[in-house]
C-alpha cells in the first residue's frame, strides 16, 4: 500500500499527511484502534516497528550540555527513576533511594523528563500529570516538580533563556548572542537556527505585540507565538527529524545493497516502520536497530537508542 506523506510538512521539517490522509495519526486506543490491525504485512514478510527511545530528551540534553544526563543515557540507565527519587526526596524531606521507586513513581519521573523540558508552567504540567495517572496532583505539587526538574538540570532552562536571546537578536536583525552551550549540530544566525545538515529553522515576519509577546507567521497563515522554550522544542524536533531522515535513507540503501526486498514504508515522528522478509528477519532487526543507534557525524556526543517490535499487523 503506498503511503502518501508530505516530505516537509511541519515547521520543524517533520513529515505530515497528504492526499487527505495521515497514516502517522492512526489511533492506537479506543474503538478505532482496529484500523491499524487491518494493515498487514504481505505473505512471507513481517512489520518491524522501531522507535528511537527518548530522542527529544536526549537531543535536549545534548543541546543544553547536560553532561550527567547525557552520560546516563549513554550508559543505558533508566533516567526516570533518579528523577522520581529526587522529586520524592524533596516531597518527603528525606533521601529516597532509586531502589525504592515503584512503577507508578517511575511514571512520575518519566512524565517529568518528557514533558518539562521546554519551559512548561505548573498549571499545564498539572494537567499533564492528571492525564498520566496522577488525578490528585494539585498546583503546588506540579510547581514543586517543575522547580525540581529545572534545579536538577539547570543548563536546560539556561538554554531556553539563550534561545530567547537569539530570538530577540533575530527580531533586531542582529547576529544572535553567544549560546552558553552551542551544540555542534546547530548554529544560531540572524535568519534562524541553522542545523548542521543545512536546514534553516526560520521564523518569518518575527514581531512582538503590544503585550511584548513574540509571534511569527505560520506556513498556513496566522500568527504563532514563539518564546525561548518553544524555540528549544523546535530545535530539538528539527534535529530529531534530521536524524530519523538520515536513518531512513541509510536503511533503504543497506536493504538494497543486500538484495533484500525489505524497505522502510512509514515514518511516524521518531519511529520507522519497515516491511522485512521472514527469511532473514533476525538479521533485518539487527540491522535496523544498529542503524537507529548510530549517531550521525554532525551530532557527535549524542547517544541514541531504540526499541523494536516484530508485528504481523500494524496494530500488534
Amino acid at each position: 500500500m503506498p503511503v502518501p506523506l508530505k516530505y516537509f510538512g511541519a515547521h520543524t521539517g517533520r513529515w505530515s499527511g497528504e492526499d487527505k490522509i495521515n497514516l502517522q495519526n492512526l489511533p492506537s486506543r479506543g474503538g478505532d484502534a482496529e484500523i491499524k490491525q487491518t494493515i498487514r504485512a504481505p505473505a512471507g514478510f513481517r512489520l518491524v516497528d522501531c522507535d528511537s527511545s527518548q530522542i527529544e530528551a536526549r537531543v535536549l540534553a545534548y543541546c543544553a550540555g547536560e553532561t550527567e544526563l547525557l552520560a546516563a543515557f549513554a550508559r543505558g540507565e533508566d533516567v526516570y527513576k533518579p528523577m522520581a527519587a529526587t522529586i520524592l526526596s524533596r516531597l518527603q524531606g528525606r533521601t529516597v533511594d532509586v531502589s525504592e521507586i515503584t512503577p507508578a513513581e517511575r511514571t512520575l519521573g518519566k512524565v517529568t523528563i518528557l514533558a518539562a523540558g521546554y519551559g512548561m508552567g505548573a498549571l499545564r504540567f498539572q494537567t499533564q500529570l492528571r492525564a498520566q495517572g496522577f488525578p490528585e496532583a494539585d498546583f503546588d505539587f506540579a510547581q514543586m516538580v517543575v522547580n525540581t526538574y529545572r534545579e536538577t538540570y539547570p543548563r536546560i532552562p539556561q538554554f531556553w533563556r539563550d534561545a530567547q536571546k537569539c530570538l530577540d537578536a533575530m527580531l533586531a536583525k542582529e547576529k544572535p548572542c553567544y549560546l552558553t552551550q552551542k551544540p555542534e549540530a546547530m548554529e544560531p544566525t540572524s535568519k534562524g537556527f541553522k542545523l548542521a545538515t543545512g536546514f534553516l529553522l526560520t521564523y518569518p515576519n518575527l514581531r512582538v505585540d503590544e503585550e511584548n509577546e513574540m509571534f511569527y507567521e505560520g506556513s498556513r497563515g496566522g500568527s504563532i507565538k514563539i518564546y525561548g522554550g518553544k524555540a528549544t522544542e523546535n530545535i530539538c524536533q528539527a534535529i530529531a527529524r534530521n536524524i530519523i531522515a538520515g536513518q531512513l535513507v541509510a536503511l533503504n540503501e543497506k536493504f538494497k545493497e543486500r538484495g533484500w526486498e525489505d524497505r522502510v514504508t512509514l515514518t511516524v515522528h521518531d519511529s520507522l516502520l519497515c516491511v522485512v522478509q521472514v527469511s532473514h528477519l533476525d538479521e533485518s532487526v539487527e540491522l535496523i536497530e544498529q542503524e537507529m543507534r548510530c549517531t550521525p557525524e554532525w551530532a557527535r556526543g549524542l547517544p541514541l537508542d531504540c526499541e523494536s517490535k516484530i508485528l504481523k499487523t500494524y496494530g500488534g
